[in-house]
């Protein structure tokens, strides 16, 4: 009714799905829903001080609903203007392989791409310590080093979200009116490089633990990350997840009494 013409996702259930939505009540909604973008946040990373605007450029065609005819081509790495492209041009003039395929605002060197030659593993774990250009950042998991602009990452892309569901001065209600990262947001993850996020918010649910330094921070963080996997239950991969989202429901409607777009 809105003109949408973009990305939509068909929900399929499948064996095993629970139907509990958090408070015990059956839920068998499936109905088909499109995926909006965020326009003000692109907008911030389309800075040239940031990724620029050529990243983007070919990777959101089927999200935009573009027609065939009129599909933008993917700019190549060496052709991106932006201060992040600019530094992946430089790890590419020194011999790193890198992965930005999908990739719109950040890239990733994977340690198992390196096998040209150039790359030491001396080389490869310098990259975690470098200096980095001011207004870049990075983060490591599982044999990789990713690197985006440095207003992005998953933590600050909660502080983001919670920021973006503050209400009005005019319209603020005890629930919404003072929401933070630390009081009001809870995550899931799974890896390594969701460390600072997961540690960020109030809680975090793990449908599964990846590494074994996960595994380490769990025991040492047991009261704010909660690993749903439990094979003695038959909690494993889809239904831990859909466990972990049992559980969050739950919590959003004892704290909100509702589940609506701004909680």
């Amino acid at each position: 009714g809105d003109g949408y013409n973009g990305f939509v996702v068909h929900p399929v259930k499948y064996d095993g799905a629970s139907d509990d939505d958090g408070d015990g009540q059956k839920n068998n909604d499936l109905t088909p829903f499109g995926l909006r973008e965020d326009m003000t946040w692109r907008t911030k990373m389309e800075e040239t001080d940031a990724a620029g605007k050529d990243g983007y450029r070919g990777m959101d065609n089927e999200i935009r609903g573009i027609s065939d005819d009129k599909k933008e081509a993917v700019v190549p790495v060496p052709e991106r203007e932006g201060k992040l492209w600019e530094f992946a041009q430089t790890l590419l003039d020194r011999g790193f392989v890198i992965d930005s395929k999908g990739y719109s605002a950040c890239f990733r060197v994977n340690r198992k791409h390196q096998t040209n030659g150039r790359i030491t593993n001396e080389d490869f774990d310098s990259l975690s310590k470098m200096d980095l250009p001011i207004g870049l950042a990075s983060s490591t998991n599982l044999g990789c080093v990713d690197f985006y602009p440095e207003d992005s990452g998953k933590k600050n892309c909660c502080s983001y979200l919670v920021k973006s569901m503050q209400s009005e001065p005019a319209d603020q209600t005890d629930s919404c009116k003072s929401l933070t990262l630390p009081e009001n947001a809870v995550c899931m993850c799974d890896d390594d490089n969701d460390l600072e996020m997961a540690l960020a918010c109030s809680h975090a649910y793990l449908p599964s633990v990846t590494s074994s330094s996960m595994a380490h921070t769990v025991r040492e963080n047991e009261r704010k990350l909660t690993v749903t996997e439990d094979v003695s239950k038959g909690l494993l991969e889809t239904t831990a997840t859909d466990e972990a989202l049992r559980i969050i429901l739950a919590r959003v409607k004892k704290e909100y009494g509702t589940v609506t777009d701004k909680s």
